[in-house]
């Protein structure tokens, strides 16, 4: 629940579904945008918590940041136990005048280019049909229930 909170108060969820649907984005219907926001802000909480949820009781820290270009890259860490610590990199944009989250890289891996492929993957073995993607996310939120 209060990652739900932090998702929508804190992500740029408009910019990030936008992106992960790419092209195919313009070619829902105005009832299939708002299924897919409403999915995909579950699936989204969902994931981020339970990648997140792995380094419950870890150390977390903030490392560092870095202008790149209007954005700002702020650089942290989850020390492990065992292991070498995982980084955490948040992309914040300032939108409207607030600071919002537009990406996070996990060891480096942009979960928003991942997401991206992942849809782009299920539209293109769909005949190019961008509402797969709102059938592909409810059929994910129902085996996790």
């Amino acid at each position: 629940a209060l990652f739900r909170e932090l998702l929508n108060k804190d992500f740029d969820l408009a910019d990030t579904a936008r992106f992960a649907l790419g092209p195919y984005a313009r070619s829902l219907t105005r009832s299939q945008q708002r299924q897919f926001m409403t999915l995909y802000r579950e699936v989204l909480a969902d994931v981020y918590a339970d990648r997140l949820s792995q380094y419950a009781g870890a150390p977390f820290r903030v490392t560092g940041e870095r202008q790149i270009g209007d954005m700002t890259m702020v650089s942290s860490e989850v020390v492990r136990p065992r292991g070498p610590p995982v980084k955490i990199d948040w992309q914040i944009a300032h939108r409207s005048g607030r600071l919002l989250i537009t990406d996070v890289f996990v060891d480096g891996v942009s979960q928003r280019l991942a997401q991206r492929e992942e849809f782009i993957g299920i539209i293109r073995r769909n005949g190019g049909q961008p509402g797969a993607v709102i059938a592909a996310l409810r059929q994910r939120l129902q085996q996790e229930e």
